[in-house]
């Protein structure tokens, strides 16, 4: 937020419930349906780049960050800051 990567909303407390309930969820599907498979060929560890995308969407800044490419995912935005 203070980078000006995330909407003030992510202040919320909503915000890490939503953020451990995507991971957790990533994880526990994962380990539930293919424990031995590894992260990048796993059937959804290999979406947690998504998943978290999807989190980063919903508490992207409005409108968007000055100097951002209309293509550019807000956690992209977060690594060059």
């Amino acid at each position: 937020m203070r980078a000006g990567v995330l909407h003030p909303d992510a202040a919320a407390d909503e915000a890490p419930r939503l953020y451990t309930i995507v991971l957790a969820g990533v994880i526990s599907q994962q380990m539930a349906n293919e424990p031995g498979a590894g992260y990048d060929a796993g059937m959804f560890t290999s979406l947690t780049d998504a998943a978290l995308d999807m989190f980063f969407a919903r508490y992207a800044p409005r409108p968007t960050a000055a100097g951002a490419s209309p293509g550019t995912s807000p956690r992209q935005q977060a690594a060059v800051t």
